[in-house]
Parts: structure tokens; sequence; C-alpha cells
């Protein structure tokens, strides 16, 4: 039986920026699948110690992090050694162990990363931004290094997908895991009773270009008590996906009739995004659900369709004049 979905998370498992708890700084999901081709050197371990240069006329300084290695994916290093991580930051910040540490992110309560690097002048700096992932470093499942890099970079997701506590953080790489893993691997997660978990699950399905099975779960447990909050994420994630097409018009509509408050508003939202007339039917129809977010939906939805953009508001000033906005866009239906 589905636990209880916190409302405030659908909408938001599908938006992969995370902020950190110590940092207000949004940041960038770290994308396994460009970083393998820019690193040097990709591996697993954890950072030991830190030191801060002069800090300079804006209050910022030259930070070295030192990583102890452990599991190496590509690059010339050795397991057990330190290499120097180089970046600029403000010379105040007190802690490098949690949170943001320069380009290296570690979200708080977890301190063994995989980390992506390039070779500078005097070790190494990030290779793209946020260069970095939390990782299992327990071996959940057998160890086999095979020499290639995506392969043995798919082994540190599947390895970290056994841990509860980093499902969240793997499937944001579910795009880079092949068919027969998403099979093994992540469609038993949507029979976890954590419902983090599930929501997790649904999103790397959709994330990973199979947007029609994450709709199709929420279509059959249109009874669960979703979290407004959960729904958002999955719908941020199916909205996200190159995969999403017109062919998914059909599954996205049947959610237009579920009891569901939340799952209506996934759907009309959802409707918002094709470029098919097939839809304005639905839009119309949904003109007259009793949630104002669906109705709200629905007209910038038919806004869309027709490209007329007068009867389109931002969604307060809507609110202070429904009326008048359904009234311009039930007429429409008639001309």
């Amino acid at each position: 039986m589905l636990k209880a979905f916190i409302l405030y998370s659908v909408v938001a498992v599908l938006i992969v920026f995370t902020c950190s708890a110590a940092s207000a700084r949004m940041v960038p999901p770290f994308d396994l699948q460009s970083q393998a081709k820019l690193a040097d050197v990709i591996c697993t371990g954890r950072i030991t110690d830190s030191v801060v240069g002069t800090a300079d006329s804006d209050g910022n300084a030259d930070w070295m992090l030192v990583f102890r290695v452990d599991r190496v994916i590509k690059g010339e290093v050795a397991p057990g050694t330190d290499i120097h991580v180089h970046y600029k930051d403000s010379a105040t910040v007190v802690s490098r162990y949690d949170g943001i540490a320069g380009s290296l992110w570690i979200p708080v309560g977890y301190g063994y990363v995989l980390a992506a690097l390039v070779h500078s002048a005097d070790g190494y700096v990030c290779a793209n931004g946020d260069s970095s992932m939390p990782v299992a470093e327990r071996q959940n499942i057998p160890y086999v290094h095979s020499g290639d890099i995506m392969t043995d970079v798919r082994w540190e997701i599947v390895n970290s997908l056994k841990d509860p506590s980093l499902v969240r953080f793997a499937l944001r790489q579910a795009p880079i895991l092949t068919a027969s893993q998403m099979q093994t691997y992540v469609d038993p997660l949507l029979d976890s009773a954590g419902a983090d978990v599930v929501v997790s699950a649904l999103t790397g399905l959709a994330i990973a270009g199979r947007p029609g099975a994450a709709l199709n779960y929420l279509l059959a447990h249109d009874g669960a008590d979703f979290t407004k909050g959960a729904l958002a994420q999955v719908k941020t994630g199916v909205q996200n996906t190159p995969a999403i097409s017109n062919e998914d018009i059909p599954t996205v509509s049947r959610l237009m009739s579920c009891k569901s408050v939340a799952l209506r508003r996934v759907g009309s939202y959802l409707l918002r995004m094709f470029h098919s007339p097939s839809v304005c039917a639905q839009l119309q129809s949904a003109l007259a659900d009793v949630d104002i977010e669906v109705r709200y939906n629905a007209v910038m939805g038919l806004a869309a369709q027709t490209k007329d953009y007068q009867y389109a508001p931002a969604f307060a000033i809507y609110k202070a004049g429904e009326d008048t906005y359904l009234s311009y866009w039930r007429s429409k239906a008639h001309n």
C-alpha cells in the first residue's frame, strides 16, 4: 500500500535542481554523461582537509581541498592517494566538509562522493561547474572494475541505488543506465514503502525517457494520498524529458478524469506543453474543474495553443479576476 505522499513533493521530484542546506546557492544537476567525457579523472573518495589562502579585495581566496582517492574510474591516480583540488571562494566560509565545498557539492550529512576533475597547473579543478555527487562508499553489489568508463560509472549508480539514503541522488543519473538496469534496479523501487523512494523512481523513469511509465503509475494510484510536492517533482521530471511527445497525450488526458485534485493539476499542467489542437477540447473541459489551479492551467494551455496571450495573466492576477478570463476562453470555444 502506498504511504501518504507529502503534498508539496510531487511537482518537486522532477525538478533536479537542489539547494544545499548549507548554502543558498542553487546546485545544478551533476551530469555524469557529459562529465565522463570532460574529466581527466573520475574517482570516489572523501575530503580530508582544506586550506584557504589570503583573501583578495573582494573577500575571495584560493582554496585547496585535499581529496583522498578510493575507487578510480578514469585517469592516472591511485587508490589511497591524496590529490589537491583548487577553486576560488569566499574566505569567510566556516566549514568545508558539509554543504558547498567549492564546486565539489557535498550535501549536509554526506561525506563520500564521486568527483569529476581536470588537470591544472598545481593539481586539479572541477571538470565543469559542480562536479560531484554523493555515492555509496560500501560495496552493496559485487565490485568489478571493468576498465570501461561508462560501465564503471553505471556500477556506482546501481550500487548507490541499494542505499535508501542515496536513491534520490542516484536516480538523477537514470538516463545513463541501460534498459536492463532500469528494469532490474529502478522499476522495483515503485513497490517501496517509502514515499520519497517512489517519487524518486517515478522521476528517474521520466528523465530516462519513460514518462509514460511514470504517468501510468500515477493513474493506477489515483486513490493514493499524493502530496502536492511529490506530484510536483514527477510533473517536472516528465515535462523536462525530451521523450515526452504528442503520443503521450492520451495518457496525460486520462489524468484529467482522476479523483485526485493533485493528479488533475499534474495533467492540466502537462497539457499546456503539447503543441496539438487535439488537447483544446480537454482544456476547454478543464475550465469547469472545481480546482482553481486546474482552471488556470487550462487558460494558459488554450493561450499557448491559440497563441492568444491577451488573456493569459500571471496566476496572482488571474485569481483576482478569474471570471473575466474564464468567460473569454469559454467564448472562444464557440468561435
